[in-house]
């Protein structure tokens, strides 16, 4: 069901901002840590969704597409895992 999808995409997010809580990382290292394909598309939409949110931001945002990109947390993101839920 896509209340479903929505719901496990929810939880990936929460994944991926937690692995980024020590410091940036590519999506290749993000993606073992909350185990999935990093070249899924349900990771990339949550990496997008996040990226949307403004809770996460590129490292090198005038080149996204760069081999040496890497996403961290925004000081949005940052509250939004320190918040109990």
């Amino acid at each position: 069901s896509a209340a479903q999808a929505g719901a496990q995409s929810g939880a990936q997010s929460e994944r991926i901002l937690f692995a980024l809580m020590d410091s940036p990382l590519s999506a290749k290292e993000i993606a073992p840590m909350v185990s999935i394909e990093s070249k899924s598309g349900a990771f990339k939409r949550s990496i997008k969704q996040l990226l949307e949110d403004g809770l996460i931001e590129y490292t090198i945002p005038e080149k996204p597409t760069s081999r040496l990109q890497k996403y961290r947390l925004t000081t949005q993101g940052k509250q939004h895992i320190s918040k109990p839920n």
